[in-house]
Parts: C-alpha cells; sequence; structure tokens
C-alpha cells in the first residue's frame, strides 16, 4: 500500500460493522513513552516502566483518544478475542493503568510477559470502505489471537506475510496429484 501509514502495517481489526471498522496498527512503536502523555497522577502509577509495554504506539492515522489493549475483564469496552480487551474510555483505561501498577509492583517490577498495549491514534474505515480495499487486494486478512498480538515485536510483519504465503502454497499443492515419480511432471 502506498499510503504511509499502512506500508508494512499489521492492523488488527477492534471492531467492524455496518458502521465501518476501526482497526489498530500493531507494529509501529514510537519513541514516547506512555508516562509522557498521561496526566502526572497517572503517570507516578508507572514510576517504574515495564520494558517496551510501556512504548506508545502509533494506531493510524486517525486522532482519538488514549486507546489500550489488556487483558483485564473489568475494564473491557470491547471483547477483542477471548483474554484480550479494548479500552479507550478514561476510567477503563486508568483501571488498566492501576491493574498494571499493581502487577509491576508485586513482581518487584519484572515483566512477566506483555499484557497491555498502549496506542495513540486508530485506523477507520466508513461503511463498507474496508470491504471494498479488501476486494481489491489492499489488504490481505489473516486471523490472529491474543498471543499473537501481545508477542508482538519487530518481525510481526515479515513472519505473517511468510505464514500467509506457507498456507497459500499448502492450498495450491494437491499430494493426490503429485506422481508417484516427480520426473513425468
Amino acid at each position: 500500500m502506498d499510503d504511509p501509514n499502512f506500508g508494512r502495517a499489521v492492523v488488527l481489526m477492534v471492531e467492524h460493522g455496518e458502521q465501518g471498522a476501526l482497526g489498530l496498527v500493531l507494529n509501529k512503536p514510537t519513541d514516547v513513552s506512555v508516562c509522557d502523555v498521561l496526566p502526572d497522577a497517572l503517570a507516578q502509577l508507572l514510576d517504574e516502566p515495564a520494558g517496551d509495554d510501556q512504548a506508545l504506539r502509533h494506531g493510524g492515522p486517525c486522532r482519538g483518544p488514549l486507546m489500550v489493549l489488556h487483558r483485564c475483564d473489568e475494564a473491557s469496552q470491547v471483547e477483542v478475542f477471548p483474554g484480550m480487551h479494548f479500552a479507550t474510555h478514561d476510567e477503563l483505561v486508568e483501571m488498566v493503568l492501576r491493574q498494571q501498577a499493581e502487577a509491576n509492583s508485586a513482581s518487584g517490577g519484572r515483566s512477566s510477559g506483555r499484557s497491555v498495549l498502549y496506542f495513540a491514534g486508530y485506523a477507520g474505515w466508513g461503511p463498507g470502505q474496508l470491504e471494498d480495499e479488501i476486494r481489491r487486494d489492499a489488504w490481505s486478512v489473516v486471523s490472529g489471537n491474543a498471543e499473537a498480538v501481545f508477542g508482538v515485536d519487530g518481525t510481526l510483519w515479515t513472519r505473517l506475510v511468510r505464514d500467509a504465503a506457507q498456507t497459500a502454497l499448502k492450498r495450491t499443492m494437491n499430494p493426490k496429484i503429485v506422481p508417484p515419480d516427480a520426473s513425468l511432471n
């Protein structure tokens, strides 16, 4: 895709329906810490960031509030996958921040695996727009899960492209039509 917001982007669909779609670009971290964009009272909760869990990600070109993907059932605005939730409401984001601070404190600041991702901005599509882009092959669609999302690293796009290519190749190779002697091909 020519758009710099989406070149080699992996977008997680958070909501998709008749009203349109909302997604988050997973693999575009920024150099900004989540603490840098929070009000002081909330930033103090995370005074000892747990590695790159605290990196703010560029979720897409549309402006919006601070958004978070997390594992806290009580702070769920939308359940994206079983065990993975999305929130933008201030009170829900604060609940996730408090839970993360408590977990960091209980573990002595050692992260026990990523369970929170923060986003500034999102990717949005109007009614029918995403479906049209998919029909024009502007997007490759693959299924996902919470473990893949929370395991995001710098190789995500490459891994997904490789996995999609292998899946497509397996579908085209039918072992029933391969002759016993490959030289007869």
